[in-house]
Formats: structure tokens, C-alpha cells, sequence
């Protein structure tokens, strides 16, 4: 009889100490609930047509979203992306640029990680100066004048 309370005791510490081990590896992997993805917030004076939920690649590779675009203070665009792990660091050269993904409007985030020469940057933030929005079609069309443009727009 006391063998079997003592077998018994002993299965059920192992299930606990295999349910604890399971717990946390399951927190390591979850981190704080962002999916295992990191942030890097960005400062551009237009985010062009971005929404939430838009692309981010690199090198034509997805590597995340668009987490939030927001208006600042001094009325720039303020986005956040969800990147996968292993993306940052990006070097300080590192480059954003906001690029039509069709002909509807809507547009992705190309992020150009840097020079491997380049030091890594220190933090998860890429200023105004490192940012850039491609010229689309409808841009070049907006610059000519209506008789030119609705040439164009016929041809």
C-alpha cells in the first residue's frame, strides 16, 4: 500500500513539474503577447495611402505589418511596424520606402536593412531623413495640366 501512494505521489509530481516547464516555455515563446514580433517605430512626412494591417518587406520578402499610423505633433506620420524576430538590428544606414504595391493605391513598406559596413543602430527608431515615398503614376498625372492629362489618360 504505501508503495503505491508513493508511486502515485511521485507521477503526479512529475505531471506538475512537466506542466510547469511547459508553462514557461510557453511564456519564453509568447514574450508579452506581441506574437514574437518586435516594433520599429518610423517618422515620414507622408505615409502616402499606408493603412493598418499593410506590408512591410524587404528585399520583396514579407517580414511584417503595419501596426499603427498615427498624426504627431508637428503633423508628420508616425507608423509602428510588427516585424518578425531576427529583422533588427537594421543599420544606421537603413532606409524605408513607401512604394505603390498595384494600381488601386494601395501601398507596402520596402525596408532596406542597411550596409553590412554600417554600425547597427541603437535603437528601435528610424528618423524623417531615412524615409522616402516612390512616385506612382497618378503623381506624375496630378503635375500636368487637364488638357495634357486627359490626353494621357485616353492614349
Amino acid at each position: 500500500m504505501r508503495r503505491e501512494k508513493s508511486s502515485v505521489g511521485k507521477t503526479l509530481a512529475s505531471v506538475l513539474v512537466l506542466a510547469l516547464v511547459a508553462l514557461g516555455g510557453f511564456v519564453l515563446v509568447r514574450g508579452s503577447g506581441d506574437d514574437g514580433r518586435t516594433s520599429l517605430r518610423v517618422t515620414m512626412p507622408d505615409a502616402g495611402q499606408l493603412e493598418v494591417g499593410a506590408s512591410v518587406r524587404a528585399a520583396g520578402v514579407l517580414i511584417g505589418t503595419i501596426k499603427s499610423v498615427k498624426l504627431d505633433s508637428q503633423r508628420h506620420a508616425e507608423l509602428t511596424l510588427a516585424l518578425q524576430q531576427g529583422v533588427l538590428p537594421l543599420h544606421q544606414d537603413a532606409k524605408l520606402t513607401v512604394r505603390p504595391s498595384n494600381l488601386l493605391g494601395e501601398d507596402y513598406v520596402d525596408l532596406d536593412p542597411g550596409s553590412d559596413s554600417a554600425p547597427f543602430m541603437r535603437t528601435d527608431y528610424l528618423p524623417a531623413k531615412q524615409t522616402a515615398v516612390a512616385t506612382n503614376i497618378q503623381d506624375v498625372l496630378d503635375t500636368l495640366d487637364a488638357p495634357r492629362g486627359a490626353q494621357l489618360a485616353r492614349s
